[in-house]
């Protein structure tokens, strides 16, 4: 265990034996998050999630830095059908320690199929559309929703008791047995499932007494009367109206009358009962069909007229495109071979989805040489191909630039991330904050990280990071990467005390005391 104020080895003693903080309650309370954290796993061992994932979330309360807890509550999670969750947390867990960490590897595992990725998400969409189905009343349409959430992501919890709280809603005990079922494969004492069964049971008792209900049987020989037809022995109760005490004659006639008679109500019970519950089956079977059939079919319809729509949007912009460059060709006295911005239109014109070539020719451009000295054709084009390819850009250099940062590549992240910046509009990019971060965190890394001879070339970092982690934590304090910033300008406050006291203490190369020169 390690000393949470200067980071040395802890000895038995109560205090740090580096800086003498206090370090009781810190021990106290480690030990605490790893009991929990124990326990979580050997709940998890059994099957056990939905106690394992409260004793992970009262472990990572103690203790925000155990990354074991912090990783294996994500693994419930995402066992669970809680995609989102288990990927903040793995987030999370990266940033608290980027090496060494299983997090890193969870991640790429995730992102690394893109049809999953697209899956999961299709998954979250279609079952909050299925709460508001809820909502609004139209429950068949929810279980059809629903359906299709589990063909997606079956070990979706939560739409899998869903669906089955409908069945019992619907009085189908049956399927709503069948996924609870389900559901205690993935969980096993999962309380909301525990509680369904439980009243799935209770709503079937009644029909299972019927089914396996017994009549009463006279005992006392003194109440009923006892004769024995051929093999048979027949009991009667006393007093009844001539009890035979021989057969001598054939009871073939009766016998036969009485399955005649039985084979008639057996009928009419076809007829009136069976036929008609099973003719309301088939129609009700028919109906639900028919309702799929139909969502499928305007799903297609209303997929095929927005492809048609972005066709034509496409084309327009691709006119326009085309008519503006002819219009700044005709009024230009000469163009060169070399101009980014044409090259750039160029290859959208060529091929508009190799976004790598485009973003190549258009980060090229320098956007104060055009609001200086080009004509306003060429400011209107510029204009016209930076609002068509701007949302792509940033999502193209944000890609690359988390890619560089996940390998340790920070002179690329640095690279790419400021170009997305540079192109994000924070009110409506909804990757912003990450951007901000990520970027924060490539200076801040790239200064730790150096050797100590290599450190004072990246001196400026860490307020560059500090400036990046200022706006994140004040721009978007709500939200998990606010609180990690928040955490890493901790760390560079350190970082920079720490070295303002060492560089003023120490001596120049020509004997006079040295002076610190970074500032918060």
């Amino acid at each position: 265990m390690y000393c949470y104020n200067c980071g040395a080895k802890l000895t038995k003693s109560d205090k740090c034996p580096n800086c003498g903080a206090g370090v009781g309650k810190y021990k106290k309370i480690s030990y605490a998050s790893n009991c929990l954290y124990n326990e979580g796993l050997s709940k998890a061992g059994v099957r056990d999630l939905s106690g394992a994932a409260e004793c992970l979330r009262a472990s990572i309360r103690l203790n925000k830095y155990n990354i074991d807890a912090r990783n294996l509550y994500g693994l419930v999670c995402y066992e669970t059908g809680e995609v989102v969750e288990a990927l903040s947390q793995w987030v999370i867990s990266s940033n608290l320690q980027p090496k060494n960490n299983a997090a890193s590897r969870y991640i790429k595992e995730v992102q690394s199929s893109q049809n999953r990725l697209q899956a999961l998400e299709q998954s979250i969409k279609k079952y909050n559309r299925a709460l508001e189905y809820c909502r609004q009343g139209s429950l068949d349409l929810a279980v059809i929703q629903l359906r299709k959430v589990l063909q997606l992501n079956p070990k979706y919890l939560r739409a899998r008791q869903l669906l089955s709280l409908l069945y019992i809603n619907s009085g189908d005990y049956r399927n709503a047995g069948k996924e609870l079922k389900r559901c205690k494969k993935i969980d096993l004492n999962n309380t909301t499932t525990l509680r369904y069964i439980a009243e799935v049971e209770e709503q079937t008792l009644p029909e299972n007494l019927e089914k396996s209900g017994k009549t009463e049987e006279l005992t006392d020989d003194t109440n009923v009367i006892k004769y024995r037809d051929g093999n048979e022995t027949i009991i009667q109760p006393a007093g009844a109206v001539n009890p035979p005490v021989s057969q001598t004659t054939s009871n073939l006639p009766s016998t036969l009358l009485n399955i005649g008679i039985g084979l008639l109500v057996g009928a009419a019970i076809v007829g009136f009962f069976v036929l008609p519950a099973q003719v309301q089956k088939v129609r009700t079977d028919s109906e639900n069909q028919l309702k799929i059939v139909g969502e499928q079919s305007d799903a297609k319809t209303a997929t095929i007229s927005e492809q048609t729509q972005q066709i034509d949007d496409l084309t327009s912009q691709n006119e326009e495109l085309q008519s503006q460059v002819d219009t700044y060709k005709a009024s230009a006295e000469s163009l060169t071979d070399d101009d980014s911005l044409f090259r750039a239109v160029n290859a959208y014109l060529t091929d508009s989805t190799d976004i790598g070539a485009i973003a190549d020719e258009f980060s090229k451009i320098n956007y104060s040489d055009v609001e200086k000295s080009a004509s306003t054709e060429y400011k209107n084009l510029y204009t016209t191909l930076l609002g068509i390819l701007q949302s792509r850009l940033v999502e193209y250099y944000y890609n690359t630039g988390y890619t560089a940062y996940e390998g340790a590549d920070y002179i690329t992240s640095i690279q790419d991330l400021t170009l997305a910046l540079g192109y994000a509009d924070k009110d409506n990019d909804s990757n912003y904050a990450a951007i901000e971060y990520y970027l924060a965190d490539s200076y801040y890394l790239q200064y730790r990280d150096a050797d100590a001879s290599a450190k004072s070339q990246y001196s400026d970092n860490l307020s560059t990071a500090q400036r990046y982690f200022n706006a994140v934590r004040n721009d978007f304090g709500d939200s998990y990467l606010a609180r990690d910033a928040a955490t890493k300008l901790q760390e560079i406050s350190l970082i920079k005390s720490q070295t303002s006291s060492d560089e003023s203490t120490g001596s120049n190369a020509d004997g006079t005391a040295g002076t610190a020169d970074l500032q918060d």
